[in-house]
């Protein structure tokens, strides 16, 4: 059967199967009704330059070459360019000559609706696409969102957000369909945990959450997140802070503190440096860790803290704190190297902060040195639990009110927000001439090793230095 070139307007005769299947000369060959067979060589080998070239001379049409590729395809014409199309309908190995006429004749039906082939299949295509998407299960989207997030959090946070959704979220809901999850599957998670672990379960709320809204960013859900909280599990739970009960982070008695301190002071290293100017200045332990020395004046001896202070969500707040003759001295013992960006209190790795385990291990070593000695470790007087980092601003503060300085002025040492939001918008000021003798006093303190008799009476230790003063009034 002769084969017609496409350039030809009228059809050649109907294709026959045999002839198709030993037909090895390159070139595009019709049937009729917009079907056509093409024909293509292979690149057989590599040129000097290692590019890939024919062996069959394009100049010689009509020619065999010994190896080619066969596939079928629908030529038409764009009814709005005017230009023609060629759209792929598959290979000559996979679909039969009857399959690939029934493929043209779907394409002739779609032209006689108005509708572009092309188009319509890409719209299918497409919609497929959606649909997988949308089959994505919650266990795979959840470690998508970790993965995604994960460089910038922290070590200790990264492995805490996977573990707890592996232990508490995948088992119940991680092999569900995400699009298919309602709040009745959230709750049903939540509302074991919400009473006996209030904190875990306020977590795991918010991370279910941040996966929706994960996947409905990638397109694969839409609607109402079934994990968010307003108008909706605030229906069926009660609110975390009027269930939850507060446990204070255990804390070193403030009578013990001169002791501590100057058992710190023989610990090496810019960890136990960083502990003792923690204590000092009684600040978070990001704070200390993540500060750097263009944050610091030194002759004026103020350090303003900016973007770390704990607030509203969303809010850039700072924090001036004076500092005491030892918290100067600390700083002026790290070294001549006072690059602005560089960290005060470097970790192990170059150029990063430390871990969350910094300070701890100062602690740590503190407690192995004193067991090793025979003497107790350092505990909460009141529970016996080992001391952590954090209690120290409890100890400050229990320190401060049972002295002579007024709530206020502790508050803003502690960079806490008044309760008062009416009295937090006229206290504007950073309240330093009052701070800075609440901070000296204090190091004095921390300084000072009380001997055998009660030490609760912390004016009497204050050696009478600083006298009362009145609370700030709001203007």
């Amino acid at each position: 059967m002769p084969m017609r070139n496409p350039s030809r307007p009228k059809p050649s005769k109907p294709f026959n199967f045999l002839q198709l299947k030993n037909w090895t000369i390159p070139g595009t060959y019709g049937e009729g009704g917009g079907l056509y067979f093409q024909v293509k060589q292979l690149r057989t080998k590599k040129d000097a330059n290692g590019q890939s070239e024919l062996l069959w001379d394009a100049n010689k049409a009509g020619e065999k070459v010994p190896r080619v590729s066969k596939a079928w395809i629908f030529r038409y014409r764009d009814k709005r360019t005017g230009k023609l199309q060629d759209m792929g309908l598959g290979s000559f190995k996979t679909v039969s000559l009857s399959k690939a006429r029934e493929l043209a004749e779907v394409q002739r039906d779609l032209l006689l609706e108005f509708k572009d082939p092309l188009e319509h299949r890409e719209a299918i295509l497409k919609s497929q696409k959606q649909e997988k998407a949308r089959a994505v299960i919650f266990s795979d989207a959840a470690r998508q969102f970790w993965n995604t997030h994960k460089a910038s959090w922290g070590e200790k946070h990264t492995a805490d957000w996977i573990n707890s959704i592996e232990i508490h979220v995948n088992p119940k809901i991680g092999n569900m369909v995400v699009s298919e999850i309602e709040m009745e599957h959230v709750w049903e998670i939540l509302n074991p945990l919400w009473r006996t672990s209030s904190e875990t379960a306020g977590r795991i709320r918010s991370r279910i959450e941040n996966v929706w809204d994960f996947c409905k960013g990638k397109r694969w859900v839409t609607g109402d997140n079934p994990a968010s909280w307003k108008g909706n599990l605030d229906t069926q739970l009660p609110p975390l802070k009027k269930i939850r009960v507060e446990k204070h982070q255990p804390a070193l008695h403030h009578s013990e503190i001169g002791v501590f301190t100057n058992s710190l002071r023989e610990q090496g290293g810019p960890a136990a440096r960083a502990l003792e100017f923690l204590i000092l200045t009684a600040v978070r332990t990001s704070d200390v860790t993540k500060a750097t020395w263009k944050e610091f004046d030194l002759d004026k001896a103020l350090w303003t803290i900016r973007d770390r202070i704990k607030g509203e969500k969303n809010q850039e707040k700072t924090h001036v704190v004076p500092l005491s003759p030892r918290a100067v001295e600390i700083l002026k013992s790290m070294g001549d190297d006072r690059t602005p960006d560089a960290y005060v209190f470097p970790g192990e790795k170059p150029g990063q902060p430390g871990s969350n385990g910094y300070l701890p291990s100062v602690i740590r070593r503190m407690n192995e040195g004193r067991e090793a000695a025979g003497l107790a470790k350092w505990t909460d007087p009141n529970d016996g639990r080992g001391i952590v980092v954090h209690g120290f601003r409890a100890c400050f503060r229990t320190w401060a009110q049972e002295g002579r300085f007024d709530k206020q002025t502790v508050e803003f040492a502690l960079a806490h927000r008044l309760p008062d939001k009416v009295e937090e918008a006229y206290a504007r000021g950073t309240m330093i001439d009052q701070r800075r003798p609440l901070m000296e006093s204090w190091a004095r303190f921390c300084n000072k090793i009380p001997s055998d008799e009660p030490a609760s009476n912390v004016v009497d230790l204050l050696d009478g230095m600083i006298p009362a003063m009145a609370p700030v009034k709001a203007k």
